[in-house]
């Protein structure tokens, strides 16, 4: 089992290389593909979206229709899909539907409003009435090509609807799977890469900023690429780049994995602003039936990790999901990865969440994902359930969100590390198979690669795996150096377990910047102490 960088399948940009979000898979450290079977002051659901500051003379919560708005001071977003053709199904997605039902044949759930047309006003309309009412302020919307039938529908239907003035609004975008190199990353030091983003950039900001309801954040407009924990290569500089060519100053949101330790995210936390990801499923069983007891601690971990690199953290929240209708994929693999609805489950979740956001922002996945059948809105068996409890859980004020004070920082400083070959460019120093912290009241097993691994480990660690023996993590990295934030103070004395690449690799270990003892590691298992 090895952490993956996700992959979805996207809305094509014609002549772009960027493209819109609409499915997922992933990959792992390796490469190998693994199949997923698939903000300081914020806006009120009655302000300006193009400001972060609540206004002192805020837009009435009855319009002439008699719309009951949810009033609020938090950020609770939606992500929402414009590509249903009715009878005619997905625009460019890939997907099957005959002519009898359209799009549905592709869900196991039936929608409220039938196999409808993602270009009609009043189906947006009631898709906004619906977020409304119960609270949802924010949707964040997968983007489609120039001239495409899902770009037409978001300037000309969503921007221009009659509820437009309630809502704000982010655009969602990533990399065309195609552009993947063989590790099945998208390596921002190709030449076609580069160009397709300062494309999109120009694109983007053409097109989406300058509408009155879209969302700004620290008076910069927000951005979100979903996918960007498979960006490898000269990230921060591109980025950089792209940004200061077409002249904009974007509030990014990065797309890391909660799965993952939070040093997958690598140096790309320089070009962030916030992190946000899509959801937590992923296609590692033991996870997965774990999911609604792990999902809050992974949540947790990240939120650490933002406060230590002065992030925004977002939270997210899904009522389930479920592939098992569709009939094609876009990509490699296979659709095994399930997560049953339940509203009891969705309410524990949405509850135990609220407040670990920064300006009290939580996404829900989604609005309307109906083949991932990750929905909120209302089905004909369901109703508004789902919708309900997001109203009542996440529209309150909560609680101060954790802090890292709580934690211990231990690093470990390796003199060395080794690549062990052309097909593999990991910087590895040590296979940790096991950590025992020693401290005055006793031990504390950090339970290394498993699903209840108890740090955080912020860098220089690679994803987990197993063997025969144990599972495990690679530490060392580009820096030679692991960082790891335990939730453990007065620790004494470190034990690993574990074997190197090769003998004489050295680490010194320290607790709070407090050198505590040097370790030699050797080429074979073995125990390795500080004293």
């Amino acid at each position: 089992m090895k952490e993956s960088i996700p992959r979805r399948r996207f809305l094509q940009f014609g002549t772009l290389g960027i493209a819109g979000l609409a499915g997922c898979s992933t990959r792992d450290d390796s490469g190998s593909e693994q199949p997923t079977d698939t903000p300081s002051s914020t806006p009120s659901v009655t302000q300006n979206a193009t400001s972060a500051e609540p206004s002192e003379t805020d837009q009435p919560t009855e319009t002439p229709d008699s719309l009951d708005i949810l009033d609020h001071e938090n950020l609770v977003g939606a992500h929402y899909y414009a590509w249903y053709r009715g009878e005619d199904g997905f625009a460019g997605q890939g997907f099957g539907g005959d002519q009898s039902n359209g799009w549905l044949s592709q869900t196991p759930g039936v929608p409220e409003l039938g196999a409808y047309d993602s270009r009609n006003p009043d189906v947006v309309n009631q898709h906004m009435r619906w977020s409304l009412e119960h609270g949802i302020n924010w949707w964040i919307i997968t983007v489609g090509g120039r001239n495409t039938a899902t770009h037409e529908a978001i300037t000309d239907v969503i921007f221009e609807a009659d509820l437009a003035d309630h809502m704000a609004f982010t655009i969602l975008t990533g990399f065309v799977p195609s552009q993947q190199n063989e590790k099945g990353q998208y390596d921002l030091d190709d030449p076609s890469l580069q160009e397709n983003l300062q494309e999109f950039v120009k694109f983007w900001k053409d097109e989406f900023v300058s509408d009155s309801n879209y969302l700004h954040l620290d008076g910069r407009p927000t951005l979100y690429f979903w996918d960007s924990e498979a960006y490898v290569g000269g990230v921060v500089n591109k980025f950089k780049e792209s940004f200061e060519k077409q002249q904009v100053d974007p509030y990014v949101i990065g797309g890391p994995k909660y799965y993952s330790q939070p040093a997958a995210m690598g140096d790309k936390h320089e070009i962030y602003d916030a992190i946000l990801d899509y959801h937590g499923i992923y296609p590692d069983d033991e996870y997965m039936r774990n999911y609604r007891d792990l999902i809050v601690n992974r949540h947790r971990r990240w939120r650490v990790a933002a406060d230590v690199y002065d992030l925004d953290f977002i939270p997210t929240v899904t009522p389930g999901y479920n592939t098992s209708a569709r009939t094609s994929e876009i990509g490699s693999g296979a659709f095994s990865t399930f997560l049953d609805r339940s509203p009891e489950a969705f309410r524990n979740e949405c509850r135990s969440l609220s407040g670990l956001g920064d300006r009290n922002a939580t996404v829900v996945t989604s609005f309307n994902e109906w083949p991932e059948y990750s929905v909120v809105e209302p089905t004909v068996s369901e109703g508004t359930t789902f919708l309900e409890i997001i109203g009542e859980e996440l529209t309150s004020q909560s609680d101060t969100p954790l802090s890292t004070d709580k934690f211990t920082r231990v690093r470990i400083d390796f003199n060395k590390t080794i690549t062990p070959d052309s097909a593999d460019d990991r910087k590895l120093a040590f296979m940790c198979r096991s950590i025992i912290l020693g401290t005055r009241t006793g031990t504390v097993d950090l339970d290394v690669g498993s699903v209840d691994e108890s740090f955080i480990c912020l860098s220089g660690s690679y994803g987990p795996e197993s063997d025969s023996n144990s599972t495990f993590r690679w530490f060392g990295g580009a820096n030679s150096k692991t960082e790891l934030f335990v939730n453990q103070g007065d620790i004494d004395q470190i034990r690993f377990a574990g074997r190197a690449p090769a003998n004489n690799i050295q680490a010194v270990i320290s607790v709070e910047d407090e050198e505590i003892g040097t370790v030699e590691f050797g080429r074979g298992d073995g125990v390795y102490s500080t004293s």
